[in-house]
């Protein structure tokens, strides 16, 4: 066997396992039916949220935690995955519209936030369980390091530039300052 023969012979041979590898990835990476439904209901939820009053959003926030926790676990992490640039930008839009309020419109949006958290609708410590609740320490400190590491540092400016205000409001109301920032940015009132 010459060897030019022999060349073309592992070329195809290269080529064979290199299109065996597109497939399987192809296969690997195919749309799970469900997590593709629960993104199209995400996508048409948010896109109407604003239109929602508090008490239809809190609907819609408890159909999906119980959409996404009748998921497994890959499903799940799927979900989360391709949905954490969604919430990012979300939560980048909100921070951004609340640093262009007025100096009283923001202290007014702060007792807002305070007060929601303190009567337990923020999530956390008195806004009752969480999901995740049961998680170790590190795996809690595991999850906060890699929600950083998908944001950019101008947003993790603003986390906490907004943070150092809702501790500072908290400070001037006698109360204690909060350490994350789980739920201390809901929905814009009046809704």
């Amino acid at each position: 066997m010459s060897d030019r023969t022999k060349r073309t012979g592992m070329t195809v041979v290269g080529v064979l396992i290199a299109l065996v590898g597109v497939w399987g990835a192809a296969m690997m990476l195919q749309d799970d039916p469900e997590v593709a439904e629960l993104e199209r209901l995400r996508d048409e939820r948010i896109s109407s949220m604003e239109e929602m009053s508090r008490e239809e959003r809190r609907a819609v926030r408890d159909d999906m935690r119980q959409r996404v926790e009748s998921l497994d676990e890959n499903q799940r992490k799927t979900f989360f995955e391709r949905s954490m640039p969604i919430f990012q930008k979300m939560m980048e839009q909100r921070m951004d519209a609340f640093f262009e309020m007025p100096a009283e419109q923001q202290r007014e949006r702060l007792d807002e936030i305070i007060d929601r958290r303190e009567s337990g609708g923020g999530g956390g410590p008195r806004g009752g369980p969480r999901r995740g609740g049961d998680a170790s320490p590190a795996e809690r400190d595991q999850r906060r390091k890699e929600m950083l590491a998908r944001t950019t540092p101008e947003m993790r400016a603003k986390m906490d530039r907004f943070k150092d205000m809702v501790n500072q409001r908290r400070e001037d109301r006698g109360l204690d300052p909060v350490e994350g920032m789980r739920g201390m940015f809901g929905p814009p009132r009046g809704r």
